[in-house]
Parts: structure tokens; sequence; C-alpha cells
């Protein structure tokens, strides 16, 4: 027969410590880049937008213009994290937005290529070829940016906040 070990409290020790300080850094850095990823897809994504939006006489001026990837990014967001507890509906609607998402930041991509980058390299009647070239860089950047950024921000977040509350509990005894 064994006798019942105590149960120890959890403590902070120099190994703990330096273990959650490491995480926290990892995490802000991964916010750090899903941010700089994210704003990158949202430039890409207004470009496109900007591009409709001038045939029909909409300004294209001002910050507000960031309003669309921000939805976008909280609808995919909250469809992603409870994507088991949403309705089909609901589910059509934030698999819609994403595509229209990625398809917006692709096209973004797209032109920028084909009326700037082409042009900075000297490229000046571009094949065929080098516009499927674009297409294919195009569709690759606009999958990148649409669905990854986000995800490193809400991880890098849940890590801190996982980390913070342990050592909330830890200090309160564990209660």
């Amino acid at each position: 027969m064994t006798t019942a070990q105590p149960v120890q409290k959890p403590r902070l020790t120099a190994d703990l410590i330096s273990t959650m300080i490491w995480t926290v850094l990892a995490a802000l850095v991964s916010i750090a880049v899903g941010l700089l990823f994210w704003k990158l897809g949202a430039d890409f994504t207004i470009l496109a937008l900007k591009w409709f939006a001038r045939g029909l006489g909409i300004s294209q001026d001002g910050w507000g213009w960031y309003i669309v990837p921000l939805l976008f990014s909280a609808i995919e967001l909250a469809a992603w994290k409870k994507r088991k507890e949403l309705t089909q509906r609901v589910l059509i609607l934030a698999r819609s937005m994403t595509a229209l998402d990625m398809g917006s930041t692709a096209f973004g991509v797209f032109l920028a290529i084909v009326t700037n980058y082409l042009v900075m390299l000297g490229v000046v009647n571009p094949s065929q070829a080098v516009y499927g070239v674009a297409l294919v860089v195009a569709g690759a950047a606009g999958w990148a940016v649409t669905l990854y950024p986000e995800r490193l921000v809400l991880d890098g977040v849940i890590q801190i906040y996982l980390i913070g509350k342990s050592v909330y509990l830890i200090w309160k005894g564990g209660k």
C-alpha cells in the first residue's frame, strides 16, 4: 500500500520564469509579424478595392478603406475559432468573405505586379508567360496573407493570456 504524497503547489522557479519570458517574447514577435503581414495584405486588398471604386467616383483617400480588411479579419477569426458552433448559413457567409478577401488581395498583388513592379524591373512589353507568373505569385501571396496573419496574432495573444493566467494562479496559490 502506498501513501498519498501531498500535492505540491506550483512555484515560480527561475527556470519557469525564464521559459515564460522567452515564450512571451516569441508570442510578441508572432504578433508583430502577424500585424506586419496583415497590413501588407490589407494594403493589397485596398489597392484592388480602390481600382474597382475608381470608376464609381468614390474617394480614394483616408483610413476608412481599412474598415473592409478589418471586417474580413473579424469574420475570418470568429468563424475559425467558433466554426463548430456556427449555423450552415453563417459558415457559408464566413467562407465567402474569406474567398472575397483572398481574391481581392490576390487581385491587388496582381495589379501591383503588372502596373508597378514590372515597370520598375524594366519590363516594357510583358509576354503572356510573365502575366501567368504574376497571376501565380499573386494567388500564392493572396493565400498566404489572407489566412496566416490573423492566426499568428490570435495565437500570440492567447499564449500571452495563458502565461499571465498561470502566473496569476501561482501567485494566488492555485485557487
